[in-house]
Formats: structure tokens, C-alpha cells, sequence
């Protein structure tokens, strides 16, 4: 047998007749309005935009610092390599002219081969005029222009110069002047190390 439902005055029955009441006056939603196709193209191609040229200002930033960066690098070694090369480019240069000074003190037979060589390339026919170190002209004088003369050679003049040092000529004819001095052996060795850096 089954019971039927009691409704009691004023307990349970009030209480859902209110819930009812609740639930039948509950704020209806707000209506969404999703946006068009191309609206969501357009907030998609502006965030793209947004992020790309963000992205590009960072990487153009740390490009250039990378780049000074770089520059800054590349100033230090060449700083250094100039002061490197000035250093010891001195040093060098004192170091060839010991050398070469101590080369220099050719026995007169030996100088006296190397003007006679040198000689030997001045214009035939011209007079030439040949300049020695004041300490090399008093034992060359005379031999050196016998033997240059008996080569064919018109020989005006064998003089002293006091710039050059012992072992250093000078011989000026009619097509230029041939020079062999320490400073031109030193300037000729300097460009050359320049030409192998």
C-alpha cells in the first residue's frame, strides 16, 4: 500500500515552494557574442605583428651589442698588435744595425768587390763620382779608382762623406745613384717583414 505525500502546513512545503520560486526567477545569462572569422583574423594578425616586431627590436638589441662587442674585441688585438709591432720594431732595428755593422767591417779588398760590383751597373760612358766613410777613403783612394778606371769606368771623383759609416758607399753617375748604407739595408729588411705580416 502506498501513502500519499503530506504536505505539512508551513515546514517542508514552504521551503520548496520557495526553492521552486528561486529557481523559476534566476537572472537569465548575459547572451555571448563571439567574434567574426575575421575579427579573430585580425586580433590574431595584430598579435602577431605585436610579438614579431617585439621580438625583432630584441633581436636588432642584441645584435648590435654582439656586434660592438665584436668591434670592441677587434680593437684590443689591433691596439695590441701596433703597440707589438712598434716595440719591438726598435728592437729589431738595433739588433740589424748590430748586425749589420758587424757585417760592415769588410777588409778593403772586401769593400773594394762590393763598389767595383756595384760599379758595374752605372750608365756606361758616365762619369761617376763615388762617396766612402772618411775611415774607408784613406785606405781605398787609391786603389779603388786605379781599379775602377782600368775596368773602363770614368771615374770624376773617390771622396769622404761623413754621413756614411765604415762599409757604406755611395756611387752617383749619369742614370741615378746606387746607395749601400745600413740604413738602406735596415729600410729594405723593414719592408720586407712588413710585406710577409
Amino acid at each position: 500500500m502506498k501513502r500519499g505525500a503530506v504536505i505539512h502546513s508551513g515546514g517542508s512545503a514552504h521551503f520548496a515552494a520557495a526553492q521552486f520560486q528561486s529557481f523559476s526567477q534566476a537572472p537569465q545569462a548575459e547572451e555571448i557574442v563571439l567574434p567574426t572569422l575575421a575579427e579573430v583574423e585580425q586580433i590574431r594578425r595584430r598579435a602577431y605583428e605585436d610579438g614579431f616586431s617585439q621580438g625583432f627590436a630584441k633581436g636588432l638589441s642584441d645584435a648590435e651589442q654582439q656586434t660592438q662587442s665584436i668591434q670592441s674585441l677587434f680593437d684590443g688585438v689591433d691596439d695590441f698588435l701596433k703597440n707589438l709591432t712598434e716595440r719591438y720594431e726598435g728592437g729589431f732595428r738595433s739588433v740589424l744595425e748590430q748586425l749589420l755593422e758587424s757585417v760592415q767591417t769588410l777588409s778593403a779588398d772586401e769593400l773594394m768587390e762590393r763598389v767595383s760590383r756595384a760599379a758595374r751597373f752605372c750608365t756606361s760612358g758616365s762619369s761617376v763620382s763615388i762617396r766612402l766613410s772618411c775611415a774607408d777613403l784613406e785606405s781605398l783612394e787609391s786603389r779603388l779608382g786605379s781599379a775602377l778606371r782600368a775596368s773602363g769606368l770614368l771615374v770624376s771623383e773617390i771622396v769622404a762623406d761623413p754621413s756614411l759609416r765604415a762599409g757604406d758607399f755611395l756611387i752617383v753617375h749619369g742614370g741615378g745613384e746606387i746607395r749601400a748604407t745600413v740604413d738602406e739595408k735596415l729600410s729594405s729588411i723593414k719592408d720586407a717583414l712588413r710585406g710577409a705580416l
